[in-house]
């Protein structure tokens, strides 16, 4: 309809009235006023919200000039009807169970891919056909930015989409194929949404809103420096991401706040699920110093087609001569290490790897650029041999990880499994991180030859071995250990199965994580000690590295506190190089092997690998380890009478050696890596 003055004089001040099924203040919808209508026609317009209107028919009434104020020709032409039928739009009950999960709005320089994942919670598969996502749903839907899904977009029960401005840059950084892009058209295989306007997600702060054809929200959620105040959030919004993060939804409990989602996981790590596998394997215990060089020899000498081997060091020459070896037998081994370890790359270790490339392995390295790096250090310790033995442990290959000599090392644990399925779990997590695709990936390119590299001098300790490898085979649980994936959980699940006692050994174990939250792995110990469960912690010490050891002492105070036992293994009487184990017993049923230190960027951050094996005569071999270790106390030196005149000409020689061998031993200590 339209408003049209049918005279030869303007009309001034006009007035239209709009009204729904009745002409009274109740109905009233709205007005429109013009200064004044000549002989061009006017097309008055309102905005009528109906969303509380009940359905069936109702009656639009339009009235110009309804005081009658005006002088026309046809006083009984200035009111127009016209029937309106309304029908519920809203969504049903599993359309509105449709949730956004993941966020991805601060992307790394140059790399433009930001994304929204949405997840179907439900059953039953779900039609989006026309629904749309966008950053100002206050607005009228006409006014809105939009990025529309196509006609017969579906949602498969319990699976997601995930909507991506560059699918060729969403490849790259994550090795998955998304479901569909915006911005361009960069990959023929992946379906283009439409686009209304432009759809930004902002860096520092913004709302993002999943609406259905109608308008109606589906999900909402408001980050970062946004204030606005909008139908479908309560209270603040959640934190801005930091460059390369995402924001990911807790679970599926909408409760339309910020407690439903955290702030961790940078793009490119993976998502391993917490899964136990009830399995037969046959199992070999090993702890160094005392029998770890000959399991892993063994290991590698059984090795008939493949090799996979991920590491954060790797400086041992006699383990680099027995992977030539396999090289020659012509084995296929492809080794992945941290791209940027503490200290940097040795000299020693790149010649090393230098002789495995020439012999024909594939060397790379995750990690290089911190930028783009998916985890803060590539710090797993673990082997995949044949497709079906994995060989899993908390030492580097170093001289002092694995000794050859068992007299002097550091106490490590290590396990190894045999079976297929556990294997090729681990297999799927070591080729995600090697893929030479991610941004994060470094092959190995160094132009050594086969350089010889003297073996080391044989180092004697103290410390005498007393625990051989053993074997097992039978009925286990197996649970591998992922971290940043899974590891939280699982090691919270673990410590929570106590009844009786727990056994922890660590390099260090810090008390606050960040914001002086306790460690959450802290907090179970002292709730299992305070249940009257026998709660014991074994730590090394150094009071040389002055930041950890106050840490550590600062957790050794906090556990005795609260009824935790605590020793700390000192470095100028312990019988090992370094205490270096990360490894819990359970009720002598249950045990964690693992690489995994015990503070938050090792188990948030980090790629860390570690298994939980549920079986008595696994988990009693460490309990035995550990129950000895927990006995060792400073040795009794022998002093031997001597004459005063001996004494007196000896004093000055003795200070002297006493002196040097000190500063040596500083020297050594501060070399030691601590990771």
């Amino acid at each position: 309809a339209f408003l049209k003055n049918q005279g030869v004089v303007n009309a001034t001040d006009v007035g239209v009235w709009f009204y729904y099924d009745k002409i009274d203040e109740e109905h009233l919808i709205g007005y429109k006023h013009y200064d004044s209508i000549s002989r061009y026609q006017k097309y008055p317009s309102i905005y009528w919200d109906t969303k509380n209107l009940g359905e069936g028919e109702h009656i639009l009434i339009v009235i110009a000039d309804k005081p009658d104020e005006i002088r026309e020709l046809d006083e009984c032409n200035n009111e127009y009807t016209i029937p309106v039928y309304i029908i519920d739009t809203h969504p049903n009950l599993p359309d509105r169970r449709i949730l956004i999960t993941e966020v991805y709005p601060y992307t790394h320089i140059g790399v433009h891919n930001e994304f929204i994942t949405i997840t179907n919670p439900t059953f039953e598969d779900i039609s989006i056909s026309h629904w749309y996502l966008t950053t100002k749903p206050w607005m009228s839907k006409d006014k809105q930015n939009k990025i529309i899904f196509p006609a017969g977009t579906v949602i498969k029960a319990n699976s997601s989409i995930i909507v991506t401005e560059n699918a060729t840059a969403y490849i790259k950084e994550t090795s998955e194929t998304p479901s569909f892009e915006y911005r361009v058209n960069s990959e023929e295989t992946v379906k283009q949404m439409l686009s209304i306007k432009t759809f930004i997600l902002p860096n520092n702060g913004g709302i993002i809103a999943l609406k259905d054809p109608y308008n109606h929200t589906i999900d909402l959620i408001i980050y970062g420096e946004e204030n606005k105040s909008i139908e479908g959030w309560i209270g603040k919004p959640i934190p801005s991401p930091p460059r390369g993060v995402i924001l990911q939804r807790r679970n599926y409990n909408d409760t339309n706040t910020s407690h439903d989602w955290v702030i961790e996981k940078k793009i490119g790590q993976s998502s391993f699920p917490l899964k136990t596998f009830n399995c037969n394997a046959s199992i070999q215990t090993f702890v160094s110093p005392d029998c770890s060089y000959s399991a892993i020899t063994n290991c590698i000498r059984r090795a008939e087609e493949s090799i996979y081997l991920n590491l954060y060091t790797f400086t041992n020459i006699y383990l680099c001569n027995e992977l030539i070896e396999a090289l020659k037998r012509n084995v296929n081994i492809t080794i992945l290490l941290d791209g940027d370890p503490m200290g940097g790359l040795s000299e020693e270790e790149l010649m090393l790897l230098g002789r495995l490339q020439y012999y024909g392995a594939h060397i790379s390295f995750l990690g290089e650029d911190d930028l783009l790096s998916r985890y803060s250090f590539n710090h797993g310790k673990y082997m995949i041999i044949d497709n079906h033995i994995v060989v899993i442990e908390s030492c580097n290959w170093v001289e002092n990880g694995v000794p050859r000599n068992p007299y002097y090392g550091n106490r490590e644990w290590g396990i190894m499994i045999d079976n297929k399925t556990i294997a090729s779990y681990y297999l799927q997590v070591f080729l995600e991180d090697f893929n030479p695709e991610m941004y994060d990936s470094f092959k190995y390119n160094n132009n050594f030859a086969d350089i010889y590299l003297p073996l080391p001098e044989e180092t004697y300790g103290n410390y005498k071995p007393c625990f051989k490898s053993k074997n097992y085979t039978g009925y286990l649980k197996v649970t591998p250990i992922i971290s940043p994936d899974n590891s939280l959980e699982g090691i919270t699940r673990l410590l929570s199965t106590a009844e009786k006692n727990i056994y922890v050994e660590q390099l260090y174990i810090y008390l606050s994580w960040t914001n002086d939250t306790i460690n959450p792995f802290i907090q179970q110990l002292v709730e299992k000690a305070r249940q009257g469960i026998d709660v014991r912690v074994i730590m090394n010490y150094n009071p040389y590295y002055k930041r950890i050891s106050r840490r550590v002492l600062e957790t050794k105070e906090y556990l005795e506190e609260n009824d935790v036992e605590v020793k700390l293994i000192p470095f100028n009487w312990s019988y090992f190089y370094i205490l270096h184990n990360k490894g819990v017993v359970v009720d002598n049923q249950t045990v964690l092997i693992s690489s995994i230190n015990w503070n938050k960027y090792s188990v948030l951050d980090n790629r860390e690998i570690g298994v939980i094996i549920e079986n008595p005569s696994v988990a009693s071999y460490y309990a035995d380890v550990f129950l000895y270790d927990w006995g060792l106390h400073m040795p009794k030196k022998e002093f031997h009478e001597e004459s005063s005149e001996d004494s007196n000409q000896n004093t000055i020689y003795i200070l002297s050696i006493f002196t040097l061998t000190f500063m040596v031993i500083i020297r050594d200590w501060r070399r030691r890596r601590w990771i």
